[in-house]
């Protein structure tokens, strides 16, 4: 992917929990109303952040795992050490373990999705937003998606 510049996010305070509801309810409006989405955060998560583009990254990782996992989805947000750190979960058989290592790569797809529409982009864009943010995106041994935001991030 080319890379999300630095200089073009328009970085704000954001609420955590306000942020995940706001996806959830997104999802819930494309999927209809019986989406199962939990959102749990801890009380006044808050990240520095461009709302706009982490809700693009967040909406890539509902969709993967409304198309290739399985209901219920949760979202969860709280403060570890010197990050703030969101996790998707579902219920799904989650990720091969020959794809967790280049899962982020551009146009990476597990095989048995192939068959299945998209283009295998939509982790790699979750990956530029988190660089362009200074965190990263990675995968936990129990297939959650995870989005590390550090907290000293200048505005």
């Amino acid at each position: 992917m080319g890379g999300i510049a630095r200089g073009s996010l328009e970085l704000e305070p954001v609420d955590a929990r306000e942020l995940l509801q706001h996806a959830a309810r997104r999802q819930r409006l494309l999927r209809g109303d019986d989406a199962q989405i939990d959102v749990n955060v801890d009380a006044d998560v808050r990240l520095v952040a461009d709302r706009h583009l982490v809700g693009v990254a967040l909406t890539n990782l509902l969709d993967n795992a409304f198309r290739y996992g399985r209901p219920p989805v949760t979202l969860t947000a709280d403060t570890r050490g010197s990050a703030v750190t969101i996790r998707v979960n579902d219920d799904g058989p989650g990720f091969p373990t020959e794809f967790m290592e280049r899962a982020f790569d551009p146009f990476t797809r597990v095989d048995s999705a192939r068959t299945s529409r998209g283009t295998g982009i939509g982790l790699a864009i979750v990956q530029d937003v988190m660089r362009a943010h200074h965190g990263q995106a990675s995968i936990e041994p129990d297939s959650s998606i995870v989005l590390t935001f550090p907290l000293d991030v200048a505005e």
